[in-house]
């Protein structure tokens, strides 16, 4: 079994930031969001790694991504995130919290 990595705090990119400023604390999506941060707090790695040929390109020119995770969340949510190297640490950076449909067509997947 693999040892869990627990992460100091979690960043989000500034586009994330933003888009959690909007939500309201009583939305079921907060509640999403909140999930996973207690999740990449407990383990930076408590996602799944995907593969660099699988890499929006949209991310590559916008985050110069090394490595890009993704993580299932309730109600058909994913949140792509990257880990980063700071201050001694390895630290999860949020990149965006997305329904399943919008994560298909960032990744460029089909929907039948």
């Amino acid at each position: 079994m693999r040892k869990k990595r627990p992460a100091p705090y979690v960043k989000g990119s500034p586009e994330f930031l933003s888009f959690l400023s909007g939500l309201n604390k009583e939305d079921s999506l907060y509640e999403i969001y909140m999930k996973a941060r207690t999740l990449l707090l407990e383990d930076l790695c408590a996602g799944i790694k995907i593969e660099r040929r699988k890499f929006p390109k949209e991310y590559v020119r916008k985050y110069g991504l090394t490595n890009l995770w993704k993580l299932n969340l309730p109600r058909n949510h994913r949140l792509t995130y990257t880990i980063i190297a700071e201050r001694g640490h390895q630290i999860p950076v949020i990149l965006e919290l997305l329904d399943h449909p919008t994560y298909d067509r960032r990744f460029g997947y089909r929907s039948d």
